[in-house]
C-alpha cells in the first residue's frame, strides 16, 4: 500500500522511516493533555502517539498538512496489516478546540473517545493512518526537487494559476 508522510528529516529511496519519539517536547500545556488523553483513552492493541508514523492516504491532504507544517513529502510503503489505526485528523483540531475552551472532563472525554471510534470522521475527512514503520518509495517534495516539480506542473498546465 503506498501512502505519504511528511517528515522534517532527510530520507533517501528505500529507507525505512521510525517515529521520531520526542515530538511531544514541542507541545505546550493543552496539546499536550490532547495528547495524554489520547494516549489514555486508546484502544488495546493501538501502540501510544509518539511510537507511531502519521501517514496520509492522498497527496492532496499531504500538501495541505506540509504547506502548515513544512516538512519533506515522502511516497511511502507499507503493509495493510501493519496499519494500526485510521483517524481523521481535522478531529484533532476539534479536539484541541474543546481542550482549549473548557476543562470540564466529560466533554473532553467525550471527544477524544470519538477520535478512536471506527469510522468516525468530521464533514471532510483528511485520514491519517497509525504505523510502527515504513519504507520510502519516492521523495514526492524536498528542497532538492520543489522546483522540478513547480516547473512540471506549470507545464502540465500552461499557466501557475492552474496548477
Amino acid at each position: 500500500m503506498h501512502l505519504y508522510r511528511i517528515d522534517k528529516r532527510r530520507f533517501d529511496k528505500n529507507d525505512i522511516i521510525t517515529p521520531c519519539t520526542t515530538f511531544e517536547e514541542t507541545m505546550k500545556d493543552s496539546q499536550l493533555e490532547v495528547e495524554h488523553s489520547l494516549d489514555e483513552l486508546k484502544p488495546s492493541g493501538v501502540p501510544a502517539r509518539k511510537e507511531c508514523l502519521f501517514l496520509f492516504c492522498d497527496l492532496s491532504s499531504a500538501l495541505i498538512f506540509c504547506s502548515k507544517y513544512g516538512g519533506y513529502i515522502y511516497e511511502v510503503a507499507v503493509e495493510q496489516d501493519d496499519i494500526y489505526w485510521r483517524a481523521d485528523t481535522n478531529m484533532l483540531d476539534n479536539i484541541h478546540d474543546i481542550f482549549k475552551i473548557t476543562e470540564c472532563e466529560d466533554v473532553r472525554t467525550t471527544v477524544v473517545r470519538r477520535y478512536w471510534e471506527a469510522g468516525s470522521h468530521t464533514f471532510q475527512p483528511c485520514y491519517e493512518l497509525l504505523v510502527r514503520q515504513a519504507k520510502v518509495i519516492n521523495i514526492v517534495w524536498g528542497k532538492e526537487n520543489a522546483m522540478d516539480l513547480i516547473k512540471s506542473e506549470v507545464a502540465k498546465y500552461g499557466t501557475i494559476e492552474k496548477t
